[in-house]
């Protein structure tokens, strides 16, 4: 899970679209995953809602057990984040091993190998898919407007995940 209003600009810049586009997009009930001409892979059309419907559909639904990780904590605590995923999931947790795979898969280390080497998954109208994976880049691009809007959108879920008070 990541503060809906962080996600609002990636999905805006990923998309090549502005950010009121994403902001709606994100409270569509109706909203599905787009198929890509060209694209990773042929992919049946997916059905998302909004952003407080799809994150309710992973961690509401009762069919197996889920971890919630958000996105913050990666970024806070990236060994005590993933060390406890790993436990969740009935893996051996060794603190060094984890701790030696959050250094080889850092943002700037990826944004590093994307640069020098290229990145499968970004769009071809993209300069770059690792852009900032900044916490609270929000603050400084999606202005009060349509903060106020995502917090209107998503306020009870943002609430339970400490997104707001």
């Amino acid at each position: 899970v990541r503060d809906p209003r962080d996600v609002a600009v990636s999905f805006a810049h990923h998309a090549g679209r502005p950010m009121f586009w994403a902001v709606e997009r994100m409270g569509d009930p109706c909203a599905t995953a787009p198929i890509r001409a060209g694209g990773l892979d042929f992919q049946l059309r997916q059905r998302l809602g909004t952003w407080s419907d799809h994150v309710r559909s992973w961690v509401d639904q009762s069919r197996f057990p889920v971890h919630v990780v958000r996105y913050e904590d990666c970024v806070a605590d990236p060994v005590a984040t993933f060390a406890a995923a790993l436990a969740f999931g009935g893996l051996a947790v060794n603190h060094v091993s984890v701790a030696a795979a959050v250094e080889r898969s850092s943002f700037e280390r990826l944004r590093s190998q994307e640069i020098h080497s290229g990145f499968r998954e970004r769009p071809p109208e993209l300069p770059t898919f690792f852009r900032r994976g900044a916490v609270g880049a929000w603050r400084d691009e999606l202005g009060a407007e349509l903060a106020g809007r995502v917090e209107a959108d998503h306020g009870e879920v943002m609430v339970r995940f400490g997104y707001l008070p």
